[in-house]
């Protein structure tokens, strides 16, 4: 099960969330993987189930990191021609074409098993 941390807001987030992500990194040994802006960070341990996507995960304006099994991400990755490399990265793909399309979350949401 991958580990996700992060602070936002707060002084010492960087080091706030390396202390973190130290304590949970047993969760996820197949990569960690840290991204900081000015008043926050993200970090994120893997534990590869489907492809070794490091997260966080930053496309455009979005920084992701998610824990999930997602059974049938390639066929809705053919679907809706999105180029995925796995479960979590078809996620985030997937609520931003929802997004620009102003297409509601849920609907799209039931779609995944």
């Amino acid at each position: 099960m991958c580990g996700i941390t992060g602070y936002i807001n707060i002084k010492n987030h960087k080091h706030l969330s390396n202390q973190s992500l130290n304590k949970i990194i047993h969760r996820g040994l197949d990569n960690t993987s840290t991204y900081s802006l000015e008043n926050s960070t993200f970090s994120h341990c893997l534990h590869s189930v489907v492809g070794n996507q490091p997260q966080p995960i930053v496309q455009e304006d979005f920084i992701f990191g998610a824990n999930c099994e997602i059974y049938n991400w390639k066929e809705l990755a053919k679907k809706y021609k999105l180029k995925a490399n796995n479960d979590a990265d078809l996620l985030l793909q997937f609520l931003i074409f929802n997004l620009k399309n102003k297409r509601p979350n849920e609907k799209i949401l039931n779609k995944i098993s």
